[in-house]
């Protein structure tokens, strides 16, 4: 080979090289970061897929318990207010016992009661029937009911 051939054959491998670029035991350390940072990616791409599909059953879980948490609700609600209502029932079938009585009967027996239910009673009798027993209760437990009644303010009844 010709000095001028071995020039010109070393001149073509020099720019094979450069063209090429530079190549190690591994491979183009670029590429090779790359790849390392592609898998990473993967990894954590898989990883937040885990933990939305973990999120979502969370959600569907809690969702659940409040749906059945709310009917648990509505029914207990149910159960409270037909309660109230056989309460108010009732209380209001004792009113009219009570309005039926003499004055001085109901107000003795009025006056054995607790303070809650005498002023339930005396607040949804008729006012001239509430007055007349009020009349005829010990002046100790007419003040104090009439305490109460004022304490309730504008639940007096006025009928």
């Amino acid at each position: 080979m010709t000095c001028g051939r071995l020039i010109k054959a070393l001149c073509l491998a020099a720019m094979f090289i450069i063209i090429s670029g530079p190549t190690f035991a591994g491979g183009d350390p670029l590429q090779l970061s790359l790849e390392k940072k592609q898998q990473e990616l993967n990894a954590k791409e898989q990883s937040l897929a885990m933990r939305e599909e973990r999120l979502n059953a969370l959600k569907k879980d809690v969702e659940d318990k409040i749906a059945k948490y709310n009917d648990l609700l509505a029914k207990v609600q149910d159960a409270v207010n037909s309660f109230e209502k056989l309460s108010g029932q009732r209380l209001d079938n004792l009113v009219k016992v009570y309005e039926a009585m003499p004055p001085e009967n109901a107000a003795s027996d009025i006056a054995a009661l607790d303070e809650q239910t005498a002023l339930k009673l005396i607040m949804k009798m008729k006012p001239r029937k509430a007055a007349a027993i009020m009349a005829n209760l010990p002046p100790k437990k007419a003040a104090s009911l009439t305490t109460g009644l004022a304490r309730l303010g504008k639940n007096i009844p006025t009928r």
